[in-house]
């Protein structure tokens, strides 16, 4: 009973919603690009594509084919935001068919990076969240391929999305809802992920040469 298609996108714009942004839903155009939906909050707004993927259409067997194929999707997606016009965009992807096969909630932390702006800033004034620590595992590499595919991209906000609703009994269900939201640094300021408490921060390339300069206790 997974939602999928159209369902997931409102799925997502419903809990976008209740998480603060104003949702507007943007109709699709035959002659230029358009993202699903847009997103407005304290004066920033955010293109936003939402979409999922059958996991019968591409056989995914390891953790580095996984993050292949999203790279794909966000090559893919971060071209449609571009061309419509969206410099600090977010890509939503339903990921509920592989999140417990790669294990996606044990995604690596080292931090926290924080972060304060100029007075009259849009968006919020300060914060931290972890940065995502990167190693020798297929994992790691995984998620270091993600940030390079981000790099220089429209795409300055991944969200990886789990919407199950699983059997607890003869006729009863339950909802088992998880999601990642993986971040960059480099964003003109414009930081859709410091809304989110469960953010995660890609490193970048000057944080990533600080973290290594630390010692090591």
């Amino acid at each position: 009973n997974r939602l999928r298609g159209q369902g997931f996108l409102f799925f997502a714009a419903a809990n976008l919603a209740k998480q603060g942004f104003e949702v507007e839903f943007i109709p699709r155009s035959k002659t230029s690009p358009t993202p699903d939906l847009l997103l407005t909050r304290d004066g920033l707004t955010f293109g936003c594509e939402v979409t999922t993927r059958q996991p019968l259409t591409r056989p995914i067997a390891t953790v580095e084919a996984f993050y292949h194929f999203i790279s794909g999707i966000l090559r893919k997606k971060e071209k449609q935001l571009a061309a419509a016009g969206y410099s600090t965009s977010v890509l939503v992807i339903d990921c509920t068919p592989f999140w417990d096969w790669f294990g996606l909630e044990n995604v690596p932390v080292e931090g926290p990076v924080v972060w304060a702006v100029a007075p009259g800033t849009a968006g919020p004034a300060s914060g931290s969240a972890p940065l995502i620590r990167y190693g020798g595992s297929a994992h790691s590499a995984g998620i270091q391929r993600l940030e390079r595919s981000l790099d220089g991209t429209a795409v300055h906000t991944l969200i990886l999305w789990k919407i199950l609703c699983e059997a607890t009994g003869e006729s009863t269900f339950q909802r088992v809802m998880a999601y990642r939201v993986l971040g960059t640094l480099a964003n003109d300021g414009a930081f859709f992920w410091r809304y989110f408490e469960k953010a995660l921060v890609f490193p970048g390339t000057a944080a990533r040469d600080f973290m290594a300069r630390l010692p090591r206790l």
